[in-house]
């Protein structure tokens, strides 16, 4: 390079004239565009263009977004209704099994992966609104028997409940101390839903059979 062939002193002249006359030019162009209408006009106008192209396709792109996330929920609906029905009662199983941990895997990714909180013990709610759908839906150890939909609804509200009041006493807490509180939280209900002692609200370890299976119009979504 031509600075670097040259003395420290010469070379240290040759890059402040550089400079300086990068300055000057840069200064008489801003001067030149701030007094000349017909350019800035010309310029504003290009600019404006610009965005607006790029406004219309954004919109557009989220407008064909928001249609192919549409066919695609309607389709994914229509197959976890038609397909329950002709697959038997072992693979219904296997996939209601894989549908619940991919909800878990939803849930840990929305209060660790988005809120940045670290809670390893929320699958605790999780338990808590399946046992309140089970229990309110299946012949024992209540026989209750409430409609899928209504149990469905009360078993989240039950759950949004119970981590609203297990969240207010610990709202300040963070990283290890909110993960310690939360892991057990999580094991005070596994202990309580499967001791003796609460055998004969929760069916204790032997679990609640014969649980509500989901139905619209008098048609069962499941097949025997």
């Amino acid at each position: 390079m031509f600075l670097f062939n040259q003395s420290p002193l010469v070379g240290s002249l040759l890059l402040f004239a550089l400079l300086t006359a990068s300055g000057l030019a840069a200064a008489c162009l801003s001067f030149f565009l701030r007094n000349n209408d017909g350019l800035k006009s010309k310029a504003r106008q290009a600019s404006d263009s610009v965005w607006d192209t790029i406004r219309s396709e954004r919109v557009s792109g989220i407008v064909q977004n928001q249609y192919s996330r549409t066919i695609f929920l309607l389709i994914a609906a229509a197959i976890l209704i038609i397909l329950p029905r002709t697959w038997g009662g072992y693979w219904n199983y296997v996939f209601g099994t894989v549908g619940i941990y991919i909800i878990l895997g939803l849930g840990l990714n929305i209060i660790t992966g988005w809120a940045g909180q670290l809670v390893i013990g929320y699958v605790a709610f999780f338990a808590i609104g399946a046992y309140t759908f089970a229990l309110l839906t299946a012949p024992e150890p209540h026989h209750l028997l409430w409609n899928f939909w209504i149990a469905l609804g009360l078993g989240a509200f039950v759950a949004g409940i119970s981590g609203l009041l297990i969240g207010l006493p610990i709202l300040n807490l963070r990283g290890d101390y909110l993960a310690i509180v939360t892991l057990g939280f999580a094991e005070i209900i596994r202990i309580l839903l499967k001791s003796d002692l609460m055998t004969p609200y929760t069916a204790g370890p032997r679990g609640i059979r014969d649980i509500a299976g989901p139905s619209l119009f008098g048609r069962s979504f499941i097949s025997d």
